[in-house]
């Protein structure tokens, strides 16, 4: 099993400047899942503010990284996020006329914390679990989906010989 930080997506490397092919060349087959999803419109359900909210994280995330593999997790993350956003704004028109903020009156009288609140953890919980994992957070999870097991994996011996080494020759180039 693989330990420390997983690989970037090559398409993350190439954004960043930090590809290089021959570091690089064993993940060539690295999965792509189909076509861009900034050529997608957002889904003919969706709200006004839903699909503003999806035009506005397509043209913030990375070109060529979110992909229509991503779209169902997309769509749920441009839900909780306009959801979150929509939240926010009633929690601060009520704040605006409350001196106890975040707070309202339970039904027996009690201070209870808002409604308003609870929907904004709730949809923050529901945007980290349902961001495309490969361009809003970033932790690459194409990245490793097509690497060789250890049993198929190649020898350092093996690796170099496909370069024109051979064991010998390193052994005379310790001397």
């Amino acid at each position: 099993m693989r330990t420390g930080r997983k690989p970037k997506p090559i398409a993350v490397h190439r954004m960043q400047g930090t590809f290089s092919a021959t570091r690089h060349r064993h993940r060539k087959a690295e999965p792509k899942g189909g076509g861009e999803l900034a050529q997608v419109r957002p889904p003919e359900w969706m709200t006004a503010s839903q699909k503003r909210v999806w035009r506005q994280l397509i043209k913030d995330s990375p070109k060529g990284v979110l992909r229509n593999a991503d779209r169902t997790m997309f769509r749920n993350f441009v839900v909780a996020a306009e959801r979150f956003e929509r939240a926010a704004r009633m929690q601060n028109q009520m704040d605006a006329t409350q001196t106890a903020q975040l707070l309202v009156k339970g039904t027996a009288g009690a201070a209870m914390i808002s409604p308003y609140i609870r929907i904004m953890n709730r949809e923050t919980i529901i945007m980290t679990n349902s961001a495309p994992s490969s361009a809003l957070r970033q932790p690459p999870g194409r990245a490793s989906v097509n690497r060789k097991s250890r049993a198929t994996r190649r020898t350092v011996g093996e690796s170099l010989a496909g370069c024109g080494w051979s064991a010998a020759k390193a052994h005379d180039r310790r001397r």
